[in-house]
């Protein structure tokens, strides 16, 4: 048997998410149902070897409060009975991105850019996602269409901190000039 360390919180990994599991040993009772998820025991096993081994960040501190966490997992099992619905898919979005959780977002993100093709606060968010994981080809392409489809909150476009690393961008840089002098 695996003898477990004693620590003060433990982060686990459901699906795409992760929970903070807080407790005075960090782990639930045996008869909790994420007690039996394989994922959970190779967490632990990767805890006890960190413990005894200095390897850096073997679980992210990200932390999840208990009624974003069970809000996610609600959404995540209601889109897999509605897998167009926007509005699932809108309110799951948003708890990803507070929790940085890009490339989630960004698979919701362009989910709903299908759904909703001439939607120009679609195609932005889509656009921000892509800058977040650092793909500013893309992002500016996007951000381009969403314009061309109506979007025009450019105080907003300018400081959104979602796309401060397309400042630097040419293509970024050209679009904001054409939008701030248009013919």
């Amino acid at each position: 048997m695996l003898s477990t360390p004693q620590v003060n919180s433990l982060s686990v990994a459901l699906g795409a998410t992760l929970i903070h599991v807080p407790s005075s040993s960090a782990y639930p009772p045996l008869g909790h149902p994420l007690f039996h998820l394989p994922l959970f025991r190779r967490i632990i096993r990767k805890r006890a070897l960190a413990d005894t081994h200095p390897i850096p960040n073997v679980i992210t501190d990200m932390e999840i409060d208990e009624q974003d966490a069970f809000d996610i997992k609600f959404f995540e099992n209601a889109l897999k009975r509605d897998p167009k619905n926007p509005e699932i898919l809108e309110l799951l979005g948003s708890l990803y991105s507070k929790y940085d959780m890009a490339r989630q977002t960004l698979r919701i993100d362009r989910r709903l850019t299908r759904i909703n093709p001439k939607d120009p606060r679609t195609h932005y968010n889509l656009a921000c996602s892509l800058s977040l994981l650092g793909r500013k080809r893309e992002a500016v392409e996007t951000l381009s269409h969403a314009i061309d489809l109506g979007y025009n909150d450019m105080p907003w476009l300018l400081q959104d901190p979602d796309l401060l690393t397309l400042n630097n961008h040419p293509g970024f840089q050209e679009l904001i000039a054409e939008q701030k002098c248009p013919f």
